[in-house]
């Protein structure tokens, strides 16, 4: 799930910066008739033109020009530089704009990864943003996507249709500060099966500034009392203390009166088994001291904590990632384990 915090009338202003510098969309596929409109904005929420890029192997090595995102020629270009296989197409059960973007593919073959170059661009950070689903087998092809250079590891893509777009299920996420001159660098590669690329936006956030984006991703466990707890946030942005102002990291439909805690990680996500749930961070793991749930009734209780007061106690830099998990007591569970697991929260520090 992707949120902000950005309010209207920043979110215009952010958009308007992004129309005139360099953030960019880019579909990928056989026909350039099924590129989405401009009002779709994707996992980024970043409605504006979408470029058609078609990567057969005639095609390799040829830059191709990008336009930003009102149509407008942008500087920079993209061009498809390592992989055998070529653009495919598969009628899966999406419609719309997901259908336009997703539906198409540029296809991956086992051992002979795909590597993508984007040159030309502004100085600055980037949110990079790489959709890799299969849309004829989504379940049993998987495609790892790493960026070269960014903060965030590389993240393997895939699974059943969640509904929506959805952080590393269909779309990869990674954040990237490009130096003068540099060319960044995308390389994806088959994991399991065949590997797929549907296109990326490239969201510029000026010289590494917070943009407020935040992404809920992984399955929380449902607790004793058959209720489903769930990450959250209030205010922000994630800040080492230039901001002034808190960045509140809550959990609700907890149990009341439990102890928990929020454990983080700076090193990825994971979807692994872990006490009857799912471990949604990378170890290692810090954890924050015990708080006691508050609250009343069978799946009222809530915990928050403000993540800046951490964030100023550690050596962090603009575009840091961090990763963030509610852990508490559930000693009643049927599972005997005794722990209750929220969903988690994905974020890069600000300032």
């Amino acid at each position: 799930m992707k949120t902000s915090f950005l309010t209207h009338s920043l979110a215009t202003a952010f958009l308007a910066l992004c129309a005139t510098a360099q953030s960019v969309n880019i579909d990928i596929g056989q026909t350039a008739a099924t590129n989405p409109t401009n009002a779709y904005g994707a996992a980024a929420a970043q409605p504006g033109f979408w470029n058609w890029f078609q990567v057969p192997a005639a095609a390799m090595n040829a830059w191709q020009p990008l336009a930003n995102l009102a149509g407008a020629a942008s500087g920079a270009a993209i061009r498809f530089t390592a992989g055998d296989d070529g653009p495919f197409s598969f009628n899966s059960p999406l419609v719309g704009e997901e259908e336009r973007l997703m539906d198409d593919v540029h296809s991956i073959s086992a051992g002979d990864p795909a590597t993508y170059e984007i040159t030309g661009l502004v100085a600055g950070g980037y949110w990079i943003y790489t959709y890799a689903w299969a849309p004829d087998d989504p379940v049993n092809f998987r495609t790892k996507v790493e960026v070269v250079g960014a903060t965030d590891p590389s993240q393997v893509i895939g699974g059943a249709w969640p509904g929506a777009q959805r952080y590393q299920t269909t779309f990869a996420k990674h954040f990237k500060v490009v130096a003068p001159g540099e060319t960044l660098v995308i390389r994806a590669i088959a994991e399991v099966g065949f590997g797929s690329v549907n296109g990326f936006q490239l969201v510029f956030g000026a010289g590494g500034a917070c943009d407020g984006e935040i992404d809920i991703y992984c399955t929380p466990k449902v607790n004793s009392n058959g209720c489903v707890p769930a990450i959250g946030y209030a205010f922000g942005p994630p800040s080492a203390g230039a901001c002034g102002c808190p960045f509140v990291i809550t959990a609700t439909n907890v149990i009341p009166g439990r102890n928990g805690l929020l454990f983080y990680g700076r090193s990825g996500p994971r979807a692994t088994p872990f006490f009857g749930g799912t471990l949604c961070v990378e170890p290692p793991l810090a954890r924050t001291p015990v708080q006691v749930a508050g609250g009343a009734g069978a799946c009222g209780g809530s915990y928050l904590l403000d993540f800046n007061d951490v964030l100023s106690g550690l050596v962090v830099a603009p575009g840091d990632p961090f990763w963030t998990q509610w852990y508490y007591r559930d000693p009643t569970h049927a599972d005997g384990t005794g722990v209750g697991l929220t969903n988690a929260l994905h974020f890069t520090v600000c300032f």
